[in-house]
């Protein structure tokens, strides 16, 4: 996986505060649901948004992995800011979890990869971090990915609320490489954009069996809904969920 993130930094929050950000935030917390009492993998956890929610949400204890050292000193900062009682759930560590990476084998009854899958650089990148997430999950447990959705950069760039998608190469088939942007945060990284198949392809071969694919959620009672502000985006969302579960 790309180390871009030590780059990026704290501009990363920038893109978590735009529109949408918080789409972003409505989609996969309410996928999340209830975390209470769970031990949870946060793979490519950036500055531990994720983490830290799930720790106030009840999650019993939270891993966030990074490759970044910069995105994982942002995550320990946040770390340090909350109560005692919350803070003590969280530990976070700089690896590569595009690489095999057992953490604890079976030990985790969700692992949440929130734009995780989407750095994979080819199809044996991808059966790596499915097996990944197999590895460290319980029989029966539960992975909860984001990924950009497959269908944003088939026919031109995507700009929808500042965010810009675009398309530097078709690398194969259902298959591009990526520049997302943001401008009010000065912010741009490379990433990957596959179609569903190809996520499924990889979820089988690693063993995972199959996969539900799952909508995006706008801000609940969002007034602006009414006057067209997600009019273009409902059109081309930039995001997409999958849900699968590891064998029991």
């Amino acid at each position: 996986m790309s180390t871009q993130y030590d780059q990026i930094g704290s501009k990363h929050k920038s893109l978590e505060d735009s529109p949408v950000g918080e789409v972003d935030f409505e989609t996969t917390s309410r996928a999340l649901g209830d975390v209470k009492g769970l031990r949870v993998l946060d793979l490519a956890c950036g500055i531990g948004r994720w983490s830290q929610w799930l720790v106030r949400n009840g999650a019993k204890e939270v891993v966030g992995i990074d490759i970044s050292e910069a995105m994982i000193k942002g995550a320990k900062e946040m770390q340090a800011a909350l109560p005692e009682g919350l803070a003590k759930k969280l530990d976070f560590c700089v690896k590569d979890c595009g690489l095999p990476l057992t953490v604890e084998e079976g030990g985790f009854d969700l692992v949440l990869g929130a734009w995780y899958l989407s750095y994979a650089a080819d199809h044996a990148g991808l059966v790596t971090m499915f097996n990944n997430i197999l590895t460290n999950l319980r029989p029966g447990g539960r992975f909860l990915g984001v990924v950009p959705n497959a269908f944003t950069p088939m026919f031109c760039d995507y700009i929808v609320h500042d965010l810009k998608m675009e398309v530097n190469e078709q690398v194969g088939e259902g298959f591009w490489r990526c520049t997302l942007s943001y401008k009010p945060g000065g912010l741009a990284f490379k990433t990957n954009v596959r179609l569903h198949d190809l996520y499924e392809r990889a979820a089988k071969e690693a063993g995972i069996g199959q996969i539900r694919w799952r909508p995006y959620v706008l801000p609940k009672g969002d007034q602006r809904e009414e006057q067209g502000f997600w009019d273009e985006f409902k059109l081309r969302p930039h995001l997409c969920l999958l849900e699968c579960y590891k064998p029991a």
